[in-house]
Order: structure tokens, then C-alpha cells, then sequence
């Protein structure tokens, strides 16, 4: 969904537009001190799937700030002193699993849209091969 908002179908590429405030809804409910809980068989976060959610908010400011909140309370006051991990416990704030990973590209999803980013995407399919081609630039 986050990548249908860069290319700029504002959610569309789902159908209707309501499916990202149906999301954002029910992310809500499964916000605590620390972060919003991702798996419903415990209460983990992923760090940069947390970020992911935060930038499709566009049009609410307060949950995206709720979310980046959080975020910020986990990492300066987590117990667990190892370098950052990414998936976390919710309400205790202890590290779980991963420990400074490369992955973390979702840190910076909302700058996507914070920096205007146009991003055009042009699919190629012949019967050899598909090929993506990503050009990316900010908006003038």
C-alpha cells in the first residue's frame, strides 16, 4: 500500500481509497506505550513496519506522530542496551529478536513524502524477461 502513495494512485491500487483508512483504523487499536503490536500472536513491533504505517497517514498528523512517538520512546529507553533491534516487545520495551540489522530501509518512508519524491516506474515484459525500471526525483 505504502508504494501505491509514492507512485502517486493515492491508495487507489486496491480498488477504493477506504481500504488505507480501514488499515490505519485498525492499526489504532493496536497501539501501546511502546509501539503498534504486528502480530497478533504476541505483542511485538517491527521497527521500520512501524514506520511503513506511519507514512501511508498522511492526511492524520496524530497518529503519525503517535506512532513516531512511540518509536522515540522505545529506542531512548529501551533496557535492553544492544546496538538497535528491530522487532521489539510492545509493552515491556525489551529487544526480541535482530539485533543491527541492514534492513531497515522503512526508517525512511516518510521522507518519501516529506521531500515530494516523484517516482516513475516503467514495467518492461517480453517473453525473455521482466524488467522494473525506477527513476526517482525530487519535485520541482
Amino acid at each position: 500500500m505504502f508504494w501505491s502513495f509514492v507512485i502517486g494512485l493515492d491508495g487507489t491500487v486496491f480498488g477504493k481509497l477506504m481500504i488505507r483508512d480501514i488499515e490505519l483504523a485498525y492499526w489504532e487499536t493496536k497501539m501501546n506505550r511502546f509501539d503498534l503490536s504486528l502480530d497478533n500472536r504476541s505483542l511485538f513491533a517491527k521497527l521500520d513496519s512501524s514506520m511503513w504505517i506511519a507514512a501511508i497517514t498522511r492526511g492524520n498528523a496524530e497518529q503519525r506522530q503517535q506512532i513516531a512517538d512511540s518509536l522515540y520512546t522505545f529506542l531512548h529507553s529501551t533496557p535492553t542496551r544492544i546496538p538497535l533491534s528491530d522487532v521489539y516487545d510492545t509493552t515491556t520495551n525489551k529487544a526480541v529478536y535482530f539485533t543491527a540489522r541492514p534492513v531497515l530501509g522503512g526508517l525512511s518512508a516518510l521522507i518519501f513524502f516529506q521531500i515530494n519524491l516523484h517516482v516513475l516506474i516503467k514495467h518492461t515484459n517480453d517473453k525473455r524477461k521482466t524488467t522494473f525500471e525506477i527513476n526517482v526525483a525530487i519535485k520541482t
